[in-house]
């Protein structure tokens, strides 16, 4: 099991993600039992990671609207 609270799990899910691991979990942890409020940022990742894996498609869209805004090319003119 993960604990999605803790206040490492952004870290771990980084690792995991640089180590194409398939699956990973916190059992053995020494910051199993730890709760922290997860940041938006973090949610945001979460969502965008799904996003990459099982719809690609919404998250290459997603990314090119965010390369848009920040040249400022997202506004109707």
């Amino acid at each position: 099991m993960r604990n999605p609270c803790c206040s490492k799990y952004s870290d771990c899910l980084n690792e995991a993600v640089r180590q194409r691991l398939d699956s990973w979990t916190c059992e053995g942890c020494n910051h199993w039992d730890e709760k922290a409020k997860i940041p938006f940022f973090d949610l945001e990742g979460c969502y965008l990671l799904l996003w990459c894996l099982f719809r690609p498609d919404l998250y290459r869209e997603f990314r090119q609207f965010e390369m848009l805004k920040r040249l400022g090319l997202d506004k109707a003119k």
